[in-house]
């Protein structure tokens, strides 16, 4: 079986209806992808084993993140401190990324901010997208490019 998988950055609250979204575009392609042995997990925290941890809790995410394929990150209104902590694993650790900013009138000086760091990432796949829909696409086409690669 080819596997991809893929760590999902973003405000929680922020996205509380695009994340499960993304799971189900992933769970649709696995479905699709049944007979072919194609499978991208998706790791979302809220989803994540909740025991106690010795660590603290963002550093378990940031173990499995550094074994991931890809990184995807939502931007919306703010960049909160732990998404921001989550990108900079993922860029020490050369996990490709992909940045999706949804467009919004007005942005929080974080993710001014964030633009700036962003400029210095000439790997990270930057994407504006007015929907979160629009990331459905480029999630299929990367899964089948990466997995394809696999073979």
């Amino acid at each position: 079986m080819k596997k991809l998988s893929i760590f999902l950055a973003s405000s929680i609250v922020e996205f509380k209806t695009a994340r499960p979204k993304i799971g189900d575009y992933v769970l649709e392609y696995n479905n699709q992808m049944f007979e072919s042995s194609k499978k991208i997990k998706l790791f979302e925290c809220e989803y994540y084993d909740e025991a106690i941890s010795l660590n603290r809790k963002q550093d378990d995410y940031m173990e499995v993140l550094k074994q991931c394929d890809l990184f995807f990150m939502l931007i919306g209104k703010k960049l909160g401190k732990y998404t921001l902590e989550e990108y900079e694993v993922a860029l020490q650790n050369q996990v490709e990324r992909h940045i999706f900013f949804l467009k919004k009138k007005e942005y929080d000086s974080s993710i001014l901010e964030f633009q700036k760091l962003l400029k210095k990432d000439s790997k990270a796949h930057i994407y504006e997208i007015e929907k979160i829909e629009e990331v459905k696409p480029i999630l299929y086409a990367l899964a089948n490019e990466k997995l394809e690669t696999k073979m």
